[in-house]
């Protein structure tokens, strides 16, 4: 099960986030984009993703993203070091933020 999840309301649709720390610093993220039936072209944009330290002022690791199907992500990442993290999902400047403990 998720480690952590979020379901946020964007203008054009909703984005479901769910993290899962694997353990080892290991994390995988699955993004799941529905636009709303008039967003048309949301529907074909990729998401940025971006896992930050919380309250560490330090570059953050944006992942590759693999499109498993029409909007649906995955992204794996090893983070450099245990702690609270956070990652950010969305597009330009509507996101989604869940927070999440590496280990």
């Amino acid at each position: 099960s998720a480690t952590a999840e979020v379901s946020e309301a964007l203008s054009d649709g909703r984005m479901d986030v769910q993290v899962y720390a694997l353990g080892n610093l290991d994390v995988r993220v699955e993004i799941q984009f529905m636009p709303d039936t008039d967003a048309g072209a949301a529907a074909g944009m990729r998401p940025d993703v971006n896992f930050a330290m919380v309250d560490m002022h330090m570059d953050g690791v944006a992942p590759p993203l693999q499109l498993v199907e029409a909007g649906v992500w995955r992204a794996d990442v090893k983070l450099p070091m245990a702690g609270r993290w956070v990652v950010s999902v969305g597009f330009g400047e509507e996101f989604a933020e869940v927070e999440f403990d590496a280990r």
